[in-house]
């Protein structure tokens, strides 16, 4: 299946990102049955000049694009829906053993207040 993720506008200079969600068919009959491969990804995008001063675009811009790397799709990229009757109950199954606990240390801070960046 081809499709396309559109953007609006990007800004020369500037990072955006994407997540990119791909969805299988379910083959009840057979649960270990997993697609795994590589497919090729093509960013194509309209090149327009834009005034400095204004930040304005011009109305003309000429098409172009670039071939990004491929996308590999392993059996570890999937995740399956699993429903829990009780969260708590099948947590607390899962034992000791798979837990971790680890200290940190904050340094010479007294809050984590306006300290969190967040990377979004």
């Amino acid at each position: 299946m081809v499709n396309k993720v559109s953007l609006d506008r990007v800004i020369w200079v500037s990072i955006h990102f994407l997540l990119l969600i791909v969805t299988t068919r379910s083959f009840s009959c057979v649960s270990s049955v997993v697609a795994t491969g590589s497919f090729s990804c093509l960013l194509k995008y309209t090149v327009k000049d834009c005034d400095p001063s204004t930040g304005e675009a011009d109305e003309d811009g000429y098409e172009d694009e670039y071939a990004l790397e491929d996308m590999e799709v392993t059996v570890a990229d999937y995740m399956q829906r699993v429903a829990l009757a009780n969260f708590a109950s099948a947590w607390e199954e899962l034992g000791p053993e798979n837990e971790l606990e680890d200290t940190f240390v904050l340094g010479h801070m007294t809050s984590l207040e306006g300290k969190l960046i967040y990377d979004c």
